[in-house]
Protein backbone atom coordinates (compact mmCIF):
# COMPACT_ATOMS: atom_id res chain seq x y z
CA UNK A 1 0.00 0.00 0.00
CA UNK A 2 2.24 2.23 0.72
CA UNK A 3 4.97 1.53 -1.71
CA UNK A 4 2.18 1.97 -4.48
CA UNK A 5 1.67 5.67 -2.72
CA UNK A 6 -2.14 4.15 -2.07
CA UNK A 7 -4.76 5.48 0.59
CA UNK A 8 -5.38 2.85 3.62
CA UNK A 9 -8.24 0.43 2.82
CA UNK A 10 -10.63 -0.05 5.47
CA UNK A 11 -9.04 -3.65 6.10
CA UNK A 12 -5.66 -2.26 6.75
CA UNK A 13 -7.16 0.77 8.91
CA UNK A 14 -9.56 -2.12 11.35
CA UNK A 15 -5.94 -4.03 11.94
CA UNK A 16 -4.24 -0.87 12.79
CA UNK A 17 -6.97 -0.28 15.45
CA UNK A 18 -6.80 -4.18 16.34
CA UNK A 19 -3.06 -3.40 16.75
CA UNK A 20 -3.99 -0.21 18.83
CA UNK A 21 -6.49 -1.51 20.72
CA UNK A 22 -9.20 0.37 19.59
CA UNK A 23 -12.26 0.36 17.45
CA UNK A 24 -12.48 2.08 14.12
CA UNK A 25 -15.40 4.82 15.01
CA UNK A 26 -12.95 5.28 18.19
CA UNK A 27 -9.63 5.82 16.24
CA UNK A 28 -12.14 8.74 13.72
CA UNK A 29 -13.20 10.32 17.51
CA UNK A 30 -11.17 13.22 17.40
CA UNK A 31 -12.82 15.02 20.60
CA UNK A 32 -12.31 11.65 22.55
CA UNK A 33 -16.26 11.26 22.54
CA UNK A 34 -15.92 7.66 22.64
CA UNK A 35 -14.27 7.45 25.92
CA UNK A 36 -10.63 6.66 24.37
CA UNK A 37 -8.47 5.25 27.26
CA UNK A 38 -5.72 7.34 28.21
CA UNK A 39 -3.22 4.98 27.18
CA UNK A 40 -4.99 5.15 23.26
CA UNK A 41 -4.95 8.68 23.49
CA UNK A 42 -1.35 9.02 24.27
CA UNK A 43 -1.17 6.48 21.59
CA UNK A 44 -2.88 8.83 18.72
CA UNK A 45 -0.89 11.77 20.02
CA UNK A 46 2.16 10.55 19.21
CA UNK A 47 1.05 9.11 16.15
CA UNK A 48 -0.03 12.77 15.07
CA UNK A 49 3.65 14.14 16.05
CA UNK A 50 4.90 10.74 13.22
CA UNK A 51 6.12 11.92 9.92
CA UNK A 52 4.78 9.70 6.78
CA UNK A 53 7.86 7.85 6.50
CA UNK A 54 7.60 6.55 10.59
CA UNK A 55 4.03 6.44 10.36
CA UNK A 56 4.57 3.80 7.42
CA UNK A 57 6.99 1.70 9.13
CA UNK A 58 4.55 1.69 12.34
CA UNK A 59 1.90 0.88 10.44
CA UNK A 60 3.80 -2.33 8.60
CA UNK A 61 4.98 -3.05 12.18
CA UNK A 62 1.19 -3.51 13.55
CA UNK A 63 0.19 -5.38 10.68
CA UNK A 64 2.95 -7.79 10.31
CA UNK A 65 2.21 -8.11 14.25
CA UNK A 66 -1.40 -8.77 13.25
CA UNK A 67 -0.40 -11.18 10.84
CA UNK A 68 1.33 -13.51 13.91
CA UNK A 69 -1.90 -13.23 15.55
Amino acid sequence: MFKRNTEPSITTLEALCRGLGMTLPQFFDVDNEMGLSSEQAQLLQNWSRLDDKDKRLISELLESLNEKA
